[in-house]
This record gives structure tokens, C-alpha cells and sequence, in this order.
């Protein structure tokens, strides 16, 4: 057989997504497409566009302004609104709409590409392989920061456990340690677990970011472990005199969860009550059930997390203030990685606040 006959099959180069009311467009580019190495899908309205893009998750979008019930515009605004599609690629595609000012809201919507019909296929080709070849080099630049992040976070590590040692070995009972030591070495052993709790969260964050996490699931007593998390942690309410009330759904099936990363959540959430609640106040843990899902509340009595600052809650390096005065803000890791652990269960986390009157935390998940 000779070798040179044989075609060596093209690597796929992307998912693309039409959104046009236009028939005759989306059959042209289909058929422009049909010999290249792209998947494409098609939607005739908005609607129904926005549900493809949300279930096919296509590397680049070519959408229409023009279009009955839900025009350009409005699908652009909805996927940028979207958690699931917020972050495709957007080329505006129009044969009307050429004016500088829909060209400016485009791309103020969030667009990364406008053109003008009628196609010029060969030029839309480019355009498509220019975008791909951009978001895989961002893609790369993305990764090679979070894994030289991750090596200097590890690093770290390593010399901030050895100076806690140090500092528990300063404050052992020794006659010859005197007051200003003994002061000393507490201060060290104190700084040095709080940096070394950041550090740990960091790289918790990270490993979540690398897509390299594995939950090893198990049925799970929600119950168990909200009485197991509050063991850990009864100790430390008791002496900010918060009292934990709960209420339990004696009906509450066991779940599918990792017991041990789910704990972590729950004693996350339940530390966040304690710190930001005044004493002699309270917090109130609930679950019960609803349709096929599960539900947790976690309530305090705290200083509450002001309106504007609860979008950005579970983003990861988002510090949020709550208090004024307080001085127990950190890096917004916590919340992160609460909501990465909740979401890889299938579940979701919600918060709702009033500023002054405390916080309240609901956790949904699937019963199967």
C-alpha cells in the first residue's frame, strides 16, 4: 500500500456553537465546516441557544444580533450571567447592526469578535483559529501560574513548620524560660499556625484549580457529621459562650459523600459563626428535605456581611469585611474551598445576610 495515499486524519480543533435565526447562514457555515476538523452545533433562537450552550459548552459562540423574542444582545448579557458559560468565546455576527454603537455595547457585553454578514467564510475560519490559539496560550500562562504558585506555597510549608516546633519547644515547661520567652514563643507558635493555616488553604485552592482532586465517596450520616464537626469545635464556643441549637430531619436518608472533605465544610462554616458572633449569642443548625435534595442551614447572630460584598463571598482571594473594626479577615480561601468541595458533591452553597444581624449559610444536595 503506498503510504503517501493515505490521509492522516485531522485533530479536532474546537466546538462551535451558531446561534442565527438565519437559515441560509448557519447552513453556509455547516457546509463551509463540513470538511474541517470542528464539531458544530446550531440554534435558531435564543432560547434555545442558551440551553445548547450550556449543555454542549462550545469553544467559541457565533451569535446573531438580529433575532425574534431575545435578540443578540440579551444572549451575550445571559451568558456572561451564567456560571456555567460565563467564560466562552463570543463572536458577533451581524448584517444589520454595523454601527460603532453596537459594535461598543458588543464588546461591552462581554463579545471577544464582531463581524459583518455576509461571512466571508475563509475570514470567519481565522478569526475562529486566531481565538482558539489565544485562549490555549492564556490557558497555558494560566497553568504554569497556578503550578509555580503551588511550589513556592509548598515550599513555604516546610520552614514555617519547623518554626512552630521551635516555638512549642520554647514554651515547654522550663524554669529557665522567664515571662518575656515564654510571651515571645507564644506570639511565634500563634503567628506561625495561622500562616501555616493560609498555606495549607492555598494549596487546598490549588489542587481544587489543577482539576486534580478525587472525593472518595461513602453513605454519610449528614447528622454524624455536623455532631462531629461541632465537637471540634465545642470547646472554642464555649468559651465565646455561643450556644449551637440544631434541628434534625429524623427522615434525613444517608448520602453519597466524602466524609472527611465534607467535615471540613461544616467545621469551616461553623468556625466563620463562632468568630464573627459576639458572646452570649447563638447559632442554629437545620436540615430537612425538599424534592430530591437535602438541605442545610448554618445561622448565626454575628455581625452580618454587608450586601455588596455577598457576590464575591466564595472567590477564592476575595476578603470580606465583616465588621468594620474587625480583625479577623483572611484570604476568602475558606469559602473557596467550601464551595469547590459542595459543588463537587453535586450540591450548592448559598449565603443570605443582614448587616448587624447575622449570617445564614444553606448548603443543597442531591439525595443520590
Amino acid at each position: 500500500m503506498d503510504s503517501a495515499n493515505i490521509k492522516t486524519p485531522k485533530a479536532h480543533e474546537g466546538t462551535l456553537l451558531v446561534i442565527d435565526d438565519d437559515r441560509s447562514h448557519t447552513d453556509a457555515v455547516r457546509y463551509f465546516l463540513n470538511d474541517k476538523p470542528f464539531t458544530l452545533f446550531t440554534a435558531s433562537d435564543g432560547a434555545s441557544g442558551l440551553a445548547l450552550a450550556e449543555e454542549k459548552k462550545p469553544d467559541i459562540v457565533l451569535l446573531d444580533i438580529i433575532m425574534p423574542e431575545m435578540d443578540g444582545f440579551e444572549v451575550l448579557r445571559r451568558l456572561r450571567k451564567n456560571e456555567a458559560t460565563k467564560d466562552l468565546l463570543v463572536v458577533i455576527l451581524t448584517g444589520e447592526r454595523r454601527d460603532s454603537n453596537s459594535i461598543e455595547v458588543a464588546f461591552a457585553l462581554g463579545a471577544n469578535e464582531f463581524l459583518s454578514k455576509p461571512i466571508d467564510t475563509e475570514e470567519l475560519l481565522i478569526r475562529v483559529r486566531a481565538l482558539l490559539r489565544l485562549r490555549k496560550a492564556e490557558q497555558e500562562a494560566e497553568r504554569l501560574r497556578r503550578d509555580y504558585f503551588s511550589m513556592i506555597i509548598h515550599d513555604l510549608r516546610g520552614p514555617l513548620t519547623s518554626l512552630k516546633m521551635m516555638a512549642e519547644m520554647i514554651l515547654l515547661d522550663d524554669p529557665k524560660t522567664g515571662e518575656a520567652e515564654h510571651a515571645a514563643g507564644t506570639m511565634v507558635k500563634e503567628t506561625s499556625e495561622h500562616l501555616l493555616s493560609l498555606v495549607n488553604n492555598a494549596l487546598e485552592i490549588s489542587s481544587w484549580e489543577s482539576i486534580s482532586y478525587e472525593l472518595w465517596k461513602e453513605p454519610a450520616s449528614l447528622k454524624a457529621l455536623v455532631m462531629e464537626s461541632y465537637g471540634d469545635l465545642a470547646a472554642l464556643s464555649k468559651q465565646k459562650k455561643i450556644a449551637f441549637s440544631f434541628e434534625f430531619d429524623p427522615a434525613l436518608p444517608s448520602l453519597p459523600l466524602d466524609p472527611m472533605k465534607f467535615r471540613q465544610v461544616i467545621t469551616n462554616l461553623f468556625h466563620n459563626a463562632i468568630k464573627f458572633s459576639p458572646e452570649n449569642s447563638g447559632v442554629h443548625v437545620r436540615t430537612w428535605q425538599t424534592g430530591e435534595r437535602i438541605m442545610m442551614s448554618i445561622a448565626d447572630t454575628g455581625v452580618g456581611i454587608p450586601k455588596s460584598q455577598l457576590p464575591d463571598l466564595f472567590t477564592a482571594y476575595k476578603s470580606v469585611t465583616r465588621s468594620k473594626r474587625s480583625l479577623n479577615e483572611g484570604t476568602g480561601l475558606g469559602l473557596a474551598i467550601c464551595k469547590n468541595i459542595v459543588e463537587a458533591h453535586g450540591g450548592t452553597i448559598k449565603a443570605d445576610s443582614t448587616e448587624g444581624k447575622g449570617a445564614t449559610f444553606v448548603i443543597s444536595l442531591p439525595k443520590g
